[in-house]
């Protein structure tokens, strides 16, 4: 995990809105797109018919790439949790110094 001791308040706070704004474009054009690529290949259209038959290779590689989304996802998240951590705590550091 990154050390953000070194960082004032306000580089945390624009650090974690660009970190926002770089998960939320991820998970809207790259994440969710590929669940949604992947659910089509193996669930029947809304008139009920199955897509026409497809090969074992296209939908694994359909979910290695929505595993890596994920994992990306997951990793982006967990990197903004500790920032958002690290914003509270300073904050409470400095309250506790008034």
């Amino acid at each position: 995990m990154e050390n953000y001791d070194a960082m004032t308040l306000r580089d945390r706070l624009t650090l974690a809105e660009r970190r926002i704004r770089e998960l939320r474009d991820h998970l809207e054009r790259g994440f969710l797109p590929k669940v949604s690529d992947t659910v089509e290949l193996i669930h029947p259209s809304r008139n009920g018919v199955f897509p026409e038959t497809v090969k074992d290779v296209t939908l694994r590689n359909s979910v290695k790439n929505l595993l890596a989304a994920d994992e990306f996802t997951n990793q982006s998240a967990e990197k903004l949790v500790a920032l958002c951590t690290s914003v509270e705590e300073e904050i409470d550091r400095i309250l506790e110094n008034k």
